[in-house]
């Protein structure tokens, strides 16, 4: 009997310690801003989001314009379109990196993911009209 309450906690423990690592590997996080107003020495606390997600997110639509380049559903013109976007959002994506580092502040991470919204819409619309 005490081996399976033993062997229960540690499950119990080993769950834990995994939902403990997902949550702090979850987009955004906290971190401090080191200035404000507030009760906590005049500190406050950003809402930051890693840069890496949206690193990821261009490399997978620049494979998927690659694709749509290779094939009939992009002529040159619209491939030059979405390479140009997504270029402009790849730029834009390192200028804030190496201003904040990987954690982005909240709306210089929403700026880029709605620029990468329209280089996706787009991409839809092209590729939809050759269906």
């Amino acid at each position: 009997m005490t081996k399976k309450i033993i062997l229960g906690a540690a499950a119990a423990c080993a769950a834990l310690v995994s939902l403990t690592a997902t949550a702090a590997s979850a987009d955004p996080w906290w971190t401090h801003g080191g200035r404000g107003d507030g009760d906590d020495g005049g500190r406050f606390y950003e809402r930051v989001y890693s840069a890496d997600s949206l690193i990821q997110r261009e490399d997978r639509m620049a494979d998927q314009i690659r694709r749509l380049s290779d094939g009939p559903q992009f002529n040159r013109w619209e491939a030059g379109q979405a390479w140009r976007g997504l270029s402009e959002a790849r730029q834009q994506t390192w200028r804030e990196i190496r201003e904040h580092g990987r954690a982005l502040p909240a709306d210089d991470y929403y700026r880029i993911a709605q620029r990468l919204d329209g280089v996706e819409r787009f991409i839809r619309q092209e590729a939809h009209d050759w269906d």
